[in-house]
């Protein structure tokens, strides 16, 4: 593989469009300076001449709602949790190049300038996002795409759509860096989830007060389970309550989590559930969680008894394939354990 590499920091201005995680779309001349990815595969930083761009696509590899915290007061190290949370993303990035080559990992932060008709507007490039306390993680808004040619077949997004009767909340976890998207569905229990990256995705269906998840790794052994519970209570949450709905694996343990707090919060009084996916690893001596996914959250009245769904690991929705143009997941698994549950019709 041959990659330029260019000293310096000057733009290329080239016609094209920009496409930004909120469904905005920005056409005009993209003022790009060299992008600089550090590729995994690569073990090493490469600079890119923007000329050689025709596509540059971001996603989300990570994000999680995370406590805030202040100092006690001026020049001491105590920390002081305060009552919001606030959003942190990761993105991946990838890099589809005139010649045919691919370069994938994380952009290092920069701006640049599209010159649209009516006015110059600013975009930034990053790795990283963090928001300020109160904001939720949809606030957070990303480039997805810069589009300054014809992007390669191999670059196609895939629409994801099918049936799920009696399903209320679908999500595609991408097994290949992270990320929960939602697939809405429908009365009629059609669902669909356009611009999907191609991959190995995990489900998670949901219906009344079940669920089914798509956890790798098989059966968790029950010493491995009593370490979990164990370091799950340990973890300092904004969450009063952290309850292990679903384990599965033993070397990397994929948990199923329900979080509750139950003495409001800034925005009111009333209680607050979240539905989480984490995996875990064990990095002597004890289980940290390496990556932490959101699923969905539910507000109830102040007072109100929380009832926690019951969860089924069904190993089918591990590993499903979407692939250009259109993938139609076999979900019937996951139906049927919903089925036996009480969750669906």
């Amino acid at each position: 593989m041959v990659v330029s590499i260019l000293i310096g920091v000057w733009a290329c201005a080239a016609q094209g469009e920009v496409v930004v995680s909120d469904g905005t779309r920005h056409t005009g001349d993209i003022e790009l300076p060299v992008v600089r990815l550090f590729v995994p595969a690569l073990a090493r930083e490469v600079r890119v001449d923007p000329r050689d761009i025709v596509l540059l696509r971001t996603w989300v590899e990570h994000e999680a709602l995370i406590r805030a915290w202040t100092f006690a007061e001026e020049g001491s190290p105590e920390k002081i949790a305060l009552d919001e949370n606030y959003p942190l993303r990761n993105y991946a990035t990838e890099l589809f190049l005139r010649d045919g080559q691919v370069l994938r990992g994380r952009v290092v932060a920069v701006s640049f300038v599209v010159a649209a008709e009516d006015e110059d507007l600013t975009f930034v490039l990053r790795a990283a996002h963090k928001g300020a306390p109160g904001q939720a993680i949809e606030d957070l808004a990303y480039v997805r795409e810069i589009r300054m040619g014809t992007p390669p077949p191999e670059a196609a997004l895939a629409r994801v759509a099918g049936r799920a009767p009696g399903v209320e909340h679908l999500y595609l976890v991408r097994a290949e860096g992270g990320g929960a998207f939602a697939a809405p569905v429908g009365a009629d229990g059609t669902f669909a989830r356009d611009d999907m990256l191609p991959g190995t995705y995990r489900a998670v269906l949901q219906a009344r007060r079940a669920v089914a998840a798509g956890l790798p790794g098989g059966v968790t052994r029950d010493a491995v389970r009593g370490e979990i519970l164990r370091a799950a209570e340990g973890f300092r949450e904004f969450f009063e309550e952290k309850k292990v709905l679903a384990l599965a694996g033993n070397e990397v343990v994929w948990a199923f989590v329900g979080l509750a707090r139950k003495g409001g919060t800034s925005a009111g009084q009333r209680t607050y559930l979240r539905y989480e996916l984490w995996r875990m690893e064990k990095r002597t001596p004890r289980w940290e969680i390496r990556e932490r996914l959101y699923l969905w959250r539910e507000i109830l009245p102040q007072g109100a008894a929380v009832a926690w769904p019951a969860v089924t690991v069904v190993a089918e929705l591990s590993a499903i394939e979407v692939e250009a143009p259109l993938t139609a997941p076999a979900l019937g698994a996951g139906l049927a354990a919903l089925a036996g549950k009480g969750g669906s019709e």
